[in-house]
């Protein structure tokens, strides 16, 4: 039986319809039946009651709720993966490390300043070990904004003007343990080998402003929420899984080993 059932047949009928006696200007018309302001009262006492009573009901309802936004996430991220095959898997401006020829794909949307994002960088490296045949594709994502959009742009910068210094960029973001001023952005650049002055040149290019846009649409299109979000595929763009957040090195590699051998 339904909450609703439950409550009504719960509330007295001659309490409900005494008080509409009375008060039938101010009354609210409900499954056809017509509630006092008093009666709403009771009704909604009895439901407070009744949900102190049995907790499991409002459990099973967010259970539910849960289910249906995964739900509704998982179809998103299909269309939008589907729609934007070409921009998530194939842009010249993504940075791109581990294998270029390799038959998996790794795609990481991530905030150089997110914590989470950070305790990825041992995990990715290790799949990179692990997998010859890894391609990882890094999203520049900076949902934080401020400093992290610097470091966005001057990361794709980098990658623009040079591919082979990207990593050791990326990886002195990532680990930097204070938040990111931009002398320490372009003390970064300069360790890994870039002339400064270009990047910053660079990092107002429209290559740079298209590439996180694209980035930007493809993401609120995937319906993402946080970083890290990681999106694992055959390298060709199809077959592909997602997983939001963070996650152990373990669970990567078993949706890796799947693609494998689908």
């Amino acid at each position: 039986m339904s909450l609703a059932l439950i409550v009504l047949g719960s509330l007295s009928i001659s309490t409900v319809f005494a008080a509409d006696a009375t008060t039938t200007d101010t009354t609210t018309t409900t499954n056809n039946q017509q509630f006092s302001p008093a009666a709403q009262q009771a009704i909604g006492k009895i439901a407070a009651d009744y949900i102190v009573a049995h907790p499991e009901v409002l459990i099973a309802a967010t259970q539910a709720l849960q289910q249906k936004e995964m739900a509704a996430q998982q179809a998103a991220a299909e269309k939008g993966i589907s729609k934007n095959t070409n921009d998530l898997f194939f842009s010249k401006a993504s940075p791109t490390t581990g294998n270029p020829d390799g038959t998996i794909a790794l795609v990481e949307f991530f905030d150089a300043q997110c914590g989470h994002c950070k305790a990825m960088v041992d995990v990715i490296d290790n799949l990179i070990k692990a997998n010859p045949n890894l391609k990882v594709i890094y999203k520049e994502f900076p949902i934080f904004g401020g400093q992290s959009s610097t470091a966005a742009k001057a990361a794709i910068a980098v990658y623009l003007m040079d591919p082979s210094k990207y990593k050791a960029f990326h990886t002195a973001l990532l680990r930097a343990q204070s938040p990111l001023t931009e002398e320490m952005i372009m003390g970064f650049a300069k360790k890994a080998g870039i002339n400064t002055d270009k990047l910053k040149t660079e990092m107002n290019s429209k290559a740079v402003s298209d590439e996180l846009a694209k980035t930007v649409n493809i993401a609120e299109q995937l319906r993402i929420m946080g970083t890290p979000y990681f999106v694992i595929a055959k390298s060709t763009g199809t077959n592909f899984t997602t997983i939001p957040g963070a996650a152990a090195q373990q669970a990567i590699q078993e949706k890796i080993d799947t693609l494998k051998t689908s």
